[in-house]
């Protein structure tokens, strides 16, 4: 039986999961991160992630949940606070630009994980 979902936990360090992403792409299988701001947290706090959360007047929460929307990621959040909810919601009423998602897709490079 062929899935027709994965959900697993995508990280910037493992370069936001770019061959299963397109191994499920070319397969007709959709991609869910579980949690993807809580296990890119550091990023919550990066200055490109800032300024542009700064130029959409959102979160870096936000702008995180919009990055992966953009790679075609299915973000799976969880949260028992109602006004929470309604900002990742808000998820839906922009969009990143080619930069923007570039940069945050580049991040990576930027950190040591060790």
């Amino acid at each position: 039986v062929k899935p027709s979902i994965i959900q697993t936990v995508c990280r910037a360090k493992d370069g936001w999961d770019k061959a299963l992403r397109s191994y499920c792409e070319n397969r007709g299988i959709l991609y869910q991160a579980v949690s993807l701001v809580r296990v890119n947290s550091y990023l919550l706090e990066d200055r490109d992630v800032l300024a542009i959360a700064q130029r959409h007047n959102t979160t870096s929460a936000q702008i995180l949940i919009r990055f992966g929307m953009e790679l075609g990621i299915i973000p799976v959040v969880i949260t028992p606070v109602h006004s929470r909810m309604e900002e990742i919601l808000d998820t839906l009423s922009f969009k990143l630009d080619e930069t923007e998602v570039k940069a945050i897709e580049n991040i990576a490079e930027l950190y040591d994980y060790e």
